[in-house]
């Protein structure tokens, strides 16, 4: 039935425009072989068009000259310009994902994606120095894994929050727990990446490593409480904050 519908559409309808059958071969070639393939996929068609479809079929020789040729030229044009454009946005990409790849990579703060179900599903080196966990570790566990219990609730509040759309960003500051036993001191700011539906899709999280700040306050809190005379701090108000 669908060839005898053809057959009855051929000669007013599908023949003038047989070399569109032909677009599909061109991108195909484009798509997998860049651009001299796509180049040379469009030649090949335009012959395989002219010898099969343009009439007389199964001859190169031309009845409507001029009508051919303009065909045969709009096709080649616009088969090599399709592979041109093809070629150049596929390498436009490619630039796109290596720069994100180095900024993710040699970031000097830690990084990661992650799923909105809390599983790391990629993370950057600098987070490795920061837990110490290797990558390939990392995105085998949560961010329940590596927080610290006493933080862990309130992570949850925020990512709740975030999932139900009532905040798209925020920022905390958490204790890590790091492979060795230790803990890591970190600011955490966190985006919410949504699909085009609005559903979420994961979180960016940027990681900064505060612990050698929170040690410092730390010895300064047990020097202010300890030293041996009364000391105070105030503002520029005169407003006592520390005694």
């Amino acid at each position: 039935a669908v060839g005898l519908v053809q057959w009855i559409l051929w000669d007013p309808w599908i023949q003038p425009f047989s070399w569109l059958l032909f677009y599909p071969a061109v991108f195909c070639c484009a798509w997998l072989g860049g651009l001299a393939a796509g180049i040379g996929g469009t030649l090949i068609s335009a012959l395989l068009a002219w010898y099969f479809f343009i009439d007389p079929a199964f001859s190169f020789d031309l009845h409507n000259v001029t009508g051919s040729i303009v065909s045969a030229f709009v096709f080649t044009i616009t088969g090599c310009l399709f592979t041109w454009f093809h070629v150049k946005l596929r390498q436009a990409l490619r630039s796109s994902e290596g720069q994100f790849e180095a900024t993710f990579e040699q970031a000097a703060a830690g990084m990661l994606l992650m799923a909105p179900d809390g599983r790391f599903l990629r993370v950057n080196r600098k987070l490795c120095e920061i837990v110490g966990y290797d990558a390939q570790t990392l995105t085998t566990m949560s961010y329940q894994d590596i927080t610290h219990p006493a933080d862990l609730e309130t992570c949850l509040v925020c990512i709740r929050r975030a999932l139900a759309g009532e905040i798209d960003t925020f920022s905390i500051e958490k204790r890590h727990m790091r492979r060795d036993g230790g803990i890591a001191w970190v600011n955490l700011t966190v985006s919410l990446v949504r699909k085009p539906n609005g559903a979420p899709d994961h979180f960016i999280e940027v990681i900064e490593d505060i612990t050698a700040r929170k040690r410092a306050e730390r010895r300064f809190e047990q020097l202010f409480e300890n030293a041996p005379i009364a000391l105070s701090t105030s503002n520029r108000e005169g407003r006592i904050i520390l005694m």
